[in-house]
């Protein structure tokens, strides 16, 4: 993974990332439900001036909040690394020099698990962060309890993260979420388009914006508004 050069949306300096940010993936798109205190700890990272270590665990949107509290603590003029591990193919230069910066964001990091090498690098990055008082955010698919580590100092230095589970959110909240993805796309869904949707699809948060992103690019090849005869054509509803 090669670094490169990119500014990011609502930043005010050029800043040098591993992995450019989505600029979709920002805290006014985040439809908190029953995670607010964890959205409250991810909005506090940029004014924490010491050294904290997050870990975030769960099924969907993960990334999202690692790349928002990125976008946010950007904004707020703090130097910023997203790292998405399971884009690396176990690159241990992946994690080389990123102790300088003022916030971390590890994607996935669990891929690397259960290799010495690999999870050396972890700890090494791990003890650089620590000791320029920098910000390392965590997450992984597994809970803390479900993970098996090689190393016992890289164990116990995770372990003592501020744990979070990203909790489930309910129908209302997914609507919302659909809401809010597809007008940062400029469609607009209607409520019978929307009720139409979520009566009929799976309710896997997931798989409803895969199914946003075929939708929007049927929208835009047809240049047709999003209607329930288009959910029809397009996911078979």
């Amino acid at each position: 993974m090669r670094a490169i050069d990119g500014s990011m949306t609502g930043a005010s300096t050029q800043l040098t990332v591993p992995c450019p940010l989505n600029e979709r993936c920002v805290f006014a798109n985040v439809v908190i439900g029953p995670n607010a205190e964890l959205m409250e700890r991810l909005q506090r990272i940029a004014s924490v001036g010491q050294f904290s270590s997050t870990w975030l665990w769960g099924g969907v949107g993960k990334s999202h909040l690692l790349q928002g509290t990125c976008q946010n603590h950007a904004e707020h003029g703090g130097a910023v690394a997203y790292l998405p591990l399971a884009d690396t193919d176990g690159h241990i230069e992946s994690l080389r020099g990123f102790g300088r910066y003022s916030l971390v964001a590890v994607d996935d990091w669990d891929v690397w698990l259960g290799d010495e090498r690999l999870e050396s690098e972890l700890f090494t990055l791990y003890q650089d962060l620590y000791a320029s008082g920098g910000n390392l955010l965590l997450a992984s698919t597994r809970a803390p309890q479900e993970t098996t580590f090689v190393l016992p100092d890289l164990a116990s230095r995770f372990r003592s993260a501020n744990c979070h589970c990203i909790q489930a959110l309910a129908d209302d909240d997914k609507a919302e979420v659909l809401r809010l993805h597809a007008a940062a796309r400029g469609l607009l869904l209607a409520e019978p388009v929307l009720n139409f949707w979520l009566n009929r699809s799976a309710r896997s948060l997931k798989e409803l914006l895969a199914q946003l992103d075929r939708v929007d690019g049927a929208a835009m090849v047809s240049r047709r508004r999003v209607t329930i005869p288009l959910l029809k054509q397009v996911l078979g509803l």
